[in-house]
C-alpha cells in the first residue's frame, strides 16, 4: 500500500494516568479550549486545581467570561476540551456535568482522554495467527501482531505472559521476523530495527501492547512489508465477499 494523506492514530489514556495528567496541566498552566455542546459558548481557560482525594474525582477550571450566564439554564453540562500539548500532539476529551461554587467551576474527570497522532499510513488489521518474533538477549519471544502499517505494527504480548513490560517506549529492537499464512502457505518477513513509541496496557487482558516504528527499512524489506499488506487485503475482501455473498 502506497503512502496516503495523513489519517489520525489515537491514544485513549485512562485510569490512574487521569490523575498524573490533570496534574501536569495545572503544573504547566496550559491553555485549553472548551466548548458547552449544545450553546454557542466557546473561550479558553485552565486547569487551577485537581481534587482527588475521594470519588468522583473533579478538576478545577479558571472562570471563563460569560460561563455563568451560559450555563443558566443548563441542567446537565456537557463540554468538551482540547489542547495542544508540549509533544505538539493534540489531546481532546469531554465531561459530563460539574458545578460551581461561587466563581469556582467543578469539572467531574472524563471516561478518558484521547491523545491525537497524524499518520502517514493506513493500518490494517492482521488476520488471526499472524505473530511477530522479537530477539532480546538471545532469547527470542512471540507477540501477536494485530495491525500493521508500511511504518509501524501493533503488537501484543499472549496469555500467561509478565504482567510487566518487556519493552520501554524509546526501546530500539533488532531481529524481528512476522510470520503469517495466505491460502495455506507459511510466509515470513524480517524486519531489521524498530521502536517502540508507545505501549498500553489492555484493560481487558491486562496484558500490554507495543506500537513499534519500523526503522531504517531496505527496499527489499519495502517490497516485503508492501507484499504482507497486499496478501491482508486480498484475503480481508475474500472473507468478506463470502459473507455478503
Amino acid at each position: 500500500m502506497a503512502p496516503t494523506d495523513k489519517i489520525d492514530d489515537i491514544e485513549i489514556l485512562y485510569g490512574k494516568d487521569l490523575v498524573r495528567f490533570f496534574r501536569e496541566l495545572k503544573k504547566n498552566k496550559t491553555v485549553i479550549r472548551m466548548n458547552l455542546l449544545g450553546h454557542k459558548y466557546e473561550r479558553l481557560t485552565m486547569v487551577i486545581d485537581v481534587l482527588h482525594k475521594s470519588l468522583p474525582y473533579h478538576f478545577l477550571i479558571d472562570y471563563p467570561k460569560g460561563f455563568k450566564r451560559a450555563v443558566r439554564n443548563v441542567t446537565s453540562w456537557k463540554m468538551r476540551f482540547e489542547f495542544k500539548g508540549k509533544d505538539r500532539l493534540i489531546y481532546r476529551f469531554r465531561t459530563y456535568g460539574g458545578y460551581m461554587s461561587g466563581r469556582d467551576i467543578w469539572v467531574p474527570f472524563p471516561r478518558h482522554i484521547e491523545r491525537v497522532q497524524r499518520r502517514r499510513y493506513f493500518r490494517l488489521e492482521a488476520p488471526l495467527g499472524a505473530r511477530m518474533v522479537i530477539s532480546k538477549y538471545a532469547h527470542k519471544q512471540e507477540f501477536t501482531l494485530l495491525n500493521i502499517s508500511e511504518g509501524g505494527a501493533l503488537v501484543g504480548s499472549g496469555k500467561g505472559s509478565s504482567r510487566q513490560p518487556i519493552f520501554q517506549k524509546g526501546d530500539f529492537l533488532r531481529h524481528m521476523t512476522l510470520f503469517f499464512q495466505s491460502e495455506g502457505q507459511q510466509f515470513s518477513i524480517p524486519i531489521g530495527k524498530a521502536m517502540v513509541r508507545r505501549l498500553d496496557k489492555d484493560p481487558l487482558t491486562y496484558q500490554y501492547q507495543y506500537a513499534l516504528q519500523f526503522m531504517d527499512l531496505g527496499q527489499d524489506e519495502r517490497n516485503d512489508l508492501k507484499e504482507l499488506i497486499y496478501l491482508f487485503q486480498r484475503d480481508f475482501l475474500k472473507k468478506r465477499q463470502k459473507v455478503e455473498g
